[in-house]
């Protein structure tokens, strides 16, 4: 069955590409479901890539919520279909970093769950604003379900690192986790101050604050580290990433809602005046065909009045 997806994803490459901004409703969310997501998580081969690729999905329908939302097409149809959704892909990723624990792979699950664990924060933010500025209810039932995940993923990311913490080479895993969190800091740094400019102030503030909570974390980390309580340091710097990915995804994803609505208004806008230049030419058209018809009429009433004119100098000879 991959061999014959991916085949099929040569076959339609232009369709496959175009369906990947579709949503619930566009003829083209089908592909993006049964091919895209089919031929990526055939292809994603070791067990935390396909715990990552199980939250990439569930991330990925409650952008496709939040979009619907933002344009206010969540229907009740929809909302089932994605809250659902949601579910089956949360609740596997669930049980891959549970296997991934199981397995002794505390770090991969613990990286995982807390990854996760910061996106669905992030996206349950951009949802409640949302849900604020709409009826209140836009996607209630999707935002319970979020914020229950995040609580079943903190408890699963507790425990993947009180783990690593009883390892006996919990320094290691600390000096991993500090360079880890250190590059996602300035990552993400570096990518809010690049989007700052294209979001309101208030998602710009958001932002900025919970990278700031992110470097607290660090620097608490650090101490820690110093102090040699390694265990404590690990779980320090993992809570630093954590927060600087939370900030990255949320004025990531607010910022990619503005430019697809600012495009979907200038694509109404335009489409507005195409009609309106349309209607402007069957209005002269119109004119023209009466124009045409005034024209035609004042040359008949010519010839009729030469022709008048002509027989009563017959009849006066």
């Amino acid at each position: 069955m991959p061999i014959i997806l991916i085949v099929a994803v040569l076959l339609t490459g232009g369709v496959t590409v175009a369906a990947e901004n579709s949503v619930p409703g566009n003829l083209l969310y089908p592909v993006k479901i049964e091919v895209n997501e089919s031929v990526r998580g055939a292809l994603t081969l070791t067990a935390q890539g396909k715990a990552q690729w199980e939250a990439d999905q569930a991330i990925r329908r409650l952008e496709e919520a939040a979009e619907l939302s933002a344009e206010q097409k969540l229907d009740a149809q929809a909302k089932v279909d994605l809250e659902n959704a949601f579910v089956v892909h949360e609740k596997a990723a669930e049980d891959r970093i549970v296997a991934l624990s199981e397995d002794g792979d505390n770090e991969a699950a613990a990286e995982v769950s807390a990854d996760f664990e910061a996106r669905l924060k992030a996206n349950a933010d951009i949802l409640n604003r949302l849900a604020q500025k709409s009826q209140p209810d836009a996607a209630g039932n999707v935002i319970l379900r979020v914020n229950a995940a995040i609580g079943a993923l903190g408890q699963l990311r507790l425990a993947s690192e009180a783990a690593v913490g009883a390892q006996p080479d919990v320094d290691v895993a600390a000096q991993g986790a500090a360079k880890a969190a250190r590059n996602k800091l300035d990552e993400a740094k570096w990518f809010i101050d690049r989007r700052s400019a294209q979001v309101s102030a208030e998602v710009k503030t958001k932002a900025y604050a919970k990278l700031d909570a992110a470097e607290h974390a660090y620097v608490a980390a650090q101490a820690k580290f110093d102090a040699k309580a390694y265990a404590d340091a690990f779980i320090e710097f993992r809570s630093a990433s954590r927060l600087a990915q939370e900030a990255q995804e949320f004025i990531s994803g607010e910022q990619e809602l503005e430019v697809k609505l600012d495009f979907d208004a200038r694509s109404d806008f335009q489409s507005d005046v195409q009609e309106d230049n349309a209607n402007d030419d069957d209005r002269d058209d119109a004119r023209v065909d009466l124009s045409a018809g005034a024209d035609a009429k004042a040359d008949d009433n010519a010839l009729n009045g030469r022709a008048d004119g002509q027989m009563k100098i017959d009849l006066g000879y």
